[in-house]
């Protein structure tokens, strides 16, 4: 990382000053940081160095150009993430981990002759934060089951090696800390998990794998300024792509570390990107789940039945081709943003009427296209952004952020331009944490309503289903209705899965629940050798072939993917094998 830089006035300000002000921009990487240094000669800056090249620059945005799209390209302006189970905590209480554990077959391989306990396994989460005092978080020996925590909001104590910012609560601290309260004397830990996300998705983890330790980052809130740029409320439970990658970095550090097993679980989502697995968060986390004694498991979100995604198609005629796409936006919302990708060889661009039939002509197609759309009589401003050839994925991006939007019903008229055939194109709004009020496409479809990065194919993107009935949840996100294999892996019991904290439903837990059934199958791989060297992909595969599947239903399917997880399957698969 760069060192220290000084302002005209005498000012000093280190790496940890720039990553933490809301004055610097965070800027994310795929190349050496040299090349970038290459252009920002007298211009306050610093990196944070990942893995494999790939790293976060944090740049003074008084020294630099607004925030924009070509001038700091899509692909590396950090996206913003929400959580995947939201909901209200409830207090910490003793539930049997029945019902979902049951039917997964987790209770059956914790018991003789297998009695896997995912001994000897890492399971990190970047999240809220964790409960750490909870008694379900300690051992019968009395040590904690939390190996480490990264509290990347926690500014006061040493960050770990390698990292700029935050602070790092070892084991170690932990249990000095449990020992000063049960001694009733006064905590010195600032760590604390607000929400209780985290928590929830760590007891549901270890209520499967309860040999296993947790590695928790606390993620730090986005800066306003994306907030801004994206149009989300500055009160909104917001954390960005650069933070979750760094969070990745750490863990992976951790686990080479203590030469231990890690399984990653990734309980946020955004509905932000092409939902084909091409943000940088993704390549990142192929880069990492490509090693060996990996695993990652992904949610894939709750966005199935909200109405956030559109798929449009135009057929080629004339120059003025074009089909009509209309959005139901609510009452009360201050400001919100679309994506609209194209697919090649076509030319899309947007024109724009207002609830009041107001209408904004059509913006041209050019290179670079940028045009901020006011409306007379509603006040509402609309910025627009064409992106000809998005960085990552080749395809054509339109960025559209509304600013003040009246409520009612907007149309969006989508054109098309080629020589024949038909012009397809989807579009997603925000994921329903990122809205504040009900907004929707009123001919929505409910397919490719994964959240990102859920769409990574040598890992375990799942939805979820309901335990009690077997029937998927309405709510789960769905995959490709055309390109099957780019779907879910498996469908996960997600629906009123017991915790320290009460039943808790969403893409979240089922997620923390695939992760700690990876735990258990891991012990039995590299911990008892069963198959020592295998990788994401390998562990992936062998869940595939235990799912549970219905003769009425054909694999792999957007709802379903594979089928069922259950581990039990996985072991009785595994006998006939044999």
């Amino acid at each position: 990382m760069s060192g220290l830089f000084f302002y005209p006035k005498g000012r000093i300000m280190d790496c940890k000053e720039m990553i933490l002000s809301d004055d610097f921009y965070n800027i994310l990487l795929d190349y050496p940081a040299a090349l970038a240094e290459e252009g920002l000669e007298g211009i306050p800056n610093c990196f944070q160095q990942l893995e494999n090249g790939y790293s976060v620059l944090y740049v003074d945005s008084r020294e630099t150009e607004p925030l924009n799209l070509m001038r700091y390209r899509y692909a590396y302006i950090p996206k913003c993430y929400g959580l995947l189970s939201p909901g209200k905590l409830g207090s910490a209480q003793v539930r049997e981990a029945g019902g979902a554990y049951v039917e997964s077959g987790i209770t059956s391989v914790q018991r003789p002759p297998l009695s896997l306990s995912g001994e000897g396994i890492l399971i990190g989460f970047i999240d809220t934060g964790v409960r750490y005092r909870l008694d379900e978080f300690i051992g019968e020996d009395g040590e904690s089951k939390i190996f480490s925590v990264w509290d990347q909001t926690l500014q006061d104590g040493n960050p770990p090696e390698g990292f700029a910012y935050g602070t790092e609560i070892t084991r170690e601290m932990i249990g000095r800390e449990l020992a000063r309260i049960r001694r009733g004397e006064e905590e010195t830990i600032g760590h604390r998990d607000e929400s209780g996300h985290g928590s929830q998705m760590v007891s549901a983890a270890l209520r499967a794998a309860p040999g296993a330790q947790i590695v928790m980052v606390k993620c730090r809130q986005v800066k306003p300024y994306l907030k801004r740029f994206y149009g989300i409320a500055q009160e909104t439970l917001a954390y960005g792509e650069d933070d979750i990658m760094t969070g990745l970095t750490y863990l992976e550090r951790i686990a080479n570390q203590q030469n231990k097993p890690l399984v990653i679980c990734i309980t946020m989502g955004t509905n932000m990107g092409d939902h084909r697995g091409n943000s940088l968060l993704n390549r990142y986390m192929e880069l990492l789940g490509n090693r060996r004694r990996r695993s990652i498991v992904i949610g894939g979100g709750n966005e199935g039945n909200l109405g956030h995604h559109y798929k449009g198609s135009v057929e080629i005629g004339d120059s003025f081709a074009y089909e009509d796409v209309e959005i139901r936006v609510g009452e009360n919302v201050r400001s919100f943003s679309f994506e609209l990708w194209g697919n090649i060889p076509y030319n899309f661009s947007i024109a724009l009427r207002a609830p009041d039939g107001e209408l904004a002509d059509r913006i041209p197609i050019r290179y670079g296209q940028e045009r901020t759309v006011r409306f007379v009589f509603s006040g509402t401003s609309v910025y627009v952004s064409y992106v000809f050839v998005e960085r990552n994925t080749g395809a054509q991006l339109i960025f559209v952020r509304f600013t003040d939007p009246s409520p009612g019903i907007w149309t969006v008229r989508v054109y098309a331009e080629g020589e024949s055939g038909k012009a397809e194109y989807n579009i997603w709004l925000p994921m329903e944490a990122f809205l504040e009020e009900p907004t929707y496409f009123l001919r929505p479809d409910p397919y490719l309503t994964m959240t990102e990065p859920s769409y990574f194919s040598d890992g375990i993107g799942n939805t979820y289903y309901d335990w009690e009935d077997g029937s998927f949840a309405l709510g789960s996100g769905r995959g490709d209705e055309v390109r099957r294999e780019s779907g879910p892996a498996l469908s996960v019991a997600g629906v009123n899965v017991a915790t320290a904290f009460g039943e808790v439903t969403g893409s979240g837990v089922s997620a923390a629940l695939m992760a700690g059934a990876v735990a258990l199958f891991m012990e039995w791989a590299i911990i008892r050798q069963g198959d020592p060297l295998l990788g994401s992909v390998e562990i992936r595969n062998y869940f595939i072939r235990g799912a549970q599947r219905s003769v009425d239903e054909n694999y792999p399917n957007p709802l379903w993917g594979y089928g069922k997880m259950n581990i039990e399957g996985v072991f009785r698969e595994l006998i006939e094998e044999i």
